[in-house]
């Protein structure tokens, strides 16, 4: 079966709509979440250097650390885009 793969979207007070997560905060839950060996996105897919794809489980982790220092914030993931 081929696993399914997850695009992370985040709505802050202001815009006030659904963008994708930014790579810095990616990257930096990536760092804290020690999810990479030797360089960012290798538990992702990247697709056309702008959007990253993770599976549901690294998905869901980076969700909960991103919620902890980003409480205003609310996540979404969007399936197979």
């Amino acid at each position: 079966m081929i696993e399914d793969y997850y695009l992370i979207m985040e709505r802050t007070p202001f815009p006030g709509y659904w963008l994708a997560t930014p790579h810095c905060w990616l990257q930096d839950a990536e760092y804290k979440l020690a999810l990479n060996r030797r360089h960012y996105h290798e538990c992702g897919k990247v697709i056309d250097r702008k959007l990253i794809l993770y599976p549901e489980e690294t998905a869901m982790k980076i969700v909960a650390y991103l919620k902890i220092g980003r409480d205003y914030a609310e996540y979404h993931l969007l399936k197979n885009i």
